[in-house]
């Protein structure tokens, strides 16, 4: 047999003998049989898709089961930042504020007798208080300043409350003499009446759509918006 002649061509194209286990010509054109076949490829795509699938499949699946240990397995952090901007935690409503006060029954008097709260029921704390009630809900929490050990507080101005009759707030006000300011809100159908308690918190009383007052004709907010209260 001639070393150039077909039957001594091995699958590579090779000739001369190199190749040790030459194969018949007829095997090495078959399109079943050669590497690069159509459907050589075909099938090794497929395996490709296959295997990509089941990898994907159980990396989440793994995600999603805690380690022996109790831990989840480790995230890059990208990927977590990312999950904690696409679900942003929720603020539902303000519950309440709390007030360290000298004096804890003038204090309840006065929020009783001037904001309208009601004095109302406190869990049992070891330590002398008042919940006050806006309705059913608790808004004010007082305790008593004996024994107190921080100081609290640090910038915050003041404290609103939603209010209704404005007209016999301001007349009370009047007539027991306690100090307050009335202002009226820009662009908005909301007038405010300002008083300190006792210990020195400015209280902000809101008044939704209400007449006006005569107290508020006149009122100019860029002259009087943080103007000292005025006396009765």
């Amino acid at each position: 047999m001639s070393r150039h002649s077909p039957a001594a061509r091995c699958c590579h194209g090779m000739s001369g003998g190199r190749c040790r286990a030459p194969i018949p010509t007829s095997t090495c054109h078959s399109w079943t049989g050669w590497p690069h076949s159509p459907l050589s490829l075909t099938r090794r795509r497929l395996n490709c898709s296959r295997s990509r699938a089941i990898r994907g499949l159980r990396s989440r699946a793994m995600s999603s089961m805690p380690c022996a240990s109790g831990l989840r397995p480790w995230t890059p952090r990208a990927k977590l930042n990312a999950s904690r901007r696409e679900e942003p935690m929720t603020a539902l409503s303000l519950d309440h504020f709390n007030i360290y006060c000298k004096d804890l029954a003038a204090t309840v008097r006065f929020y009783e007798r001037y904001v309208g709260l009601r004095d109302g029921d406190r869990p049992p704390f070891p330590f002398a208080g008042a919940w006050l009630y806006a309705g059913d809900k608790a808004i004010l929490h007082l305790v008593s300043e004996s024994g107190r050990a921080d100081q609290g507080g640090g910038a915050i101005d003041h404290v609103a409350i939603n209010c209704a009759d404005i007209r016999g707030t301001v007349d009370t006000l009047k007539r027991e003499g306690v100090k307050f300011d009335v202002r009226k809100v820009p662009a908005r159908p909301l007038q405010q009446v300002f008083v300190h308690d006792p210990d020195g918190v400015m209280i902000e009383m809101n008044f939704w759509n209400e007449a006006d007052i005569e107290e508020v004709k006149g009122y100019d907010p860029m002259t009087r918006a943080r103007a000292p209260l005025q006396p009765a």
